[in-house]
């Protein structure tokens, strides 16, 4: 069920409510208690496992903005992995972390964590509607840079909440993710997987609940989606797309590393600290993803990570990332690190205003189909996406001029 738009402007759009979503079944709610019980069991043994192979701990235990002693993302963890039902029904409430968004309340910035389904959260909404969503101008924008085919919305589940627009549910979170979906559109990553006679393989480094996965699974059906992170996050993957995706997903634990190279179509979700046995089974990945969350590490995370990619990218692969340079928070600058590793690099130039951090496309050699440059020339292709957003940002008079008579004629005809 959803709400419709009778009666509010297209632009506008009326409001997508707790009440307007498909509950978890039965069974759902089953399979959902199960990954928590999984998930439990992988954080409990993760010490013991790493300690006991002679893996290095700075690696592969949460560092920087995750570090177990700073980040609410485990307080998160912790209610989420309680199992109960009015909490694994609204998943979205609790996955703050990833994107910085409180659904709840439908704002961007710190807010304290959900711990607990607000009482009354449709009453609270309801002083929205009628209102005009704030990130509305920021979907159209995205969505005119997309095939008509790939304008897709999450689904009213586990909490999604937001503005009602057309035929989508419109928050903060639905434009980070089709932003992502646009930029690997413009780079012709997806449509060159779709037309592939293979099954496509991909591998997304900090998978966090599963936003673009989602996305792309969509678009890819057939493809086997592997999402690597710490299992604090992979427990709101696994829940969330092993609910939307229901068939032959995996857990990987460490009696079940065998999964791994698995080549059906479904999910493999894998602990971090088995990035080495990933490794390990030679497999490679025709698409390797991150966002945001390199920048998060440190630099012996990205150091590591940049490393494994050389190891999993496909001959004719590509690494897709979308980090901001966070040296000015005490993180770091991934893309300098990455440089050094992947010795070719490409900057797709939207027509978009980006507004979540540069994005590249690396690969270990070139690719056909692709206008590759060396990584040394890095800088030169940051500054010219610079101006061109910077264009984009403040047009000239003349520019300006023409987006008035397109926008007035675009009223005129409906």
């Amino acid at each position: 069920m959803t709400v419709t738009t009778k009666g509010h402007p297209a632009s506008q759009g009326s409001l997508v409510y707790l009440r307007d979503q498909e509950p978890l079944t039965t069974q759902e709610h089953a399979a959902a208690v199960e990954c928590c019980r999984r998930i439990q069991h992988l954080t409990q043994t993760r010490e013991q496992w790493i300690t006991a192979v002679g893996k290095d701990r700075s690696i592969h235990l949460p560092q920087a903005n995750w570090d177990l002693s700073r980040s609410v993302l485990h307080l998160a963890y912790r209610v989420v992995a309680g199992g109960d039902y009015p909490v694994l029904n609204n998943l979205r409430l609790f996955s703050h972390n990833f994107t910085g968004f409180m659904l709840s309340k439908l704002e961007k910035g710190p807010n304290p964590p959900v711990t607990a389904v607000p009482e009354n959260l449709d009453a609270d909404l309801a002083r929205f509607e009628g209102s005009r969503c704030p990130w509305g101008t920021w979907h159209r924008n995205i969505c005119k840079a997309l095939p008509s085919s790939y304008r897709l919305s999450p689904p009213p589940r586990f909490g999604e909440i937001g503005w009602r627009i057309g035929d989508a549910i419109v928050s903060y979170d639905t434009c980070v993710y089709l932003e992502r979906l646009a930029l690997l559109s413009a780079g012709n990553v997806v449509q060159r997987l779709a037309r592939s006679h293979s099954r496509p393989r991909i591998l997304e480094i900090g998978s966090g609940y599963g936003g673009l996965a989602y996305y792309i699974k969509k678009l890819l059906p057939q493809a086997r989606y592997h999402c690597l992170d710490i299992p604090e996050s992979l427990l709101f993957a696994s829940i969330y797309l092993g609910t939307l995706f229901p068939g032959d997903n995996d857990i990987v634990s460490q009696d079940t590393l065998g999964t791994l190279a698995k080549d059906s179509a479904g999910f493999t979700f894998v602990p971090n600290y088995f990035c080495d046995e990933l490794v390990k089974t030679g497999q490679k990945f025709d698409l390797v993803i991150n966002t945001l969350s390199m920048s998060e590490m440190s630099a012996a995370q990205v150091g590591y990570y940049a490393d494994a990619i050389v190891k999993l990218i496909a001959d004719r692969g590509v690494f897709f990332e979308q980090n901001q340079d966070n040296t000015h928070l005490g993180f770091e600058d991934a893309k300098s690190i990455l440089a050094a590793r992947l010795p070719w690099v490409l900057l797709p130039l939207p027509k978009f205003h980006i507004s979540q951090g540069e994005a590249h496309l690396w690969a270990g050699q070139r690719v056909a189909g692709f206008d590759w440059r060396p990584s040394s020339e890095l800088p030169v292709l940051q500054r010219e996406l610079r101006r061109q957003q910077l264009r984009m940002q403040q047009p000239s008079i003349i520019h300006r001029g023409v987006r008035w008579f397109r926008e007035r004629y675009r009223r005129l005809v409906g």
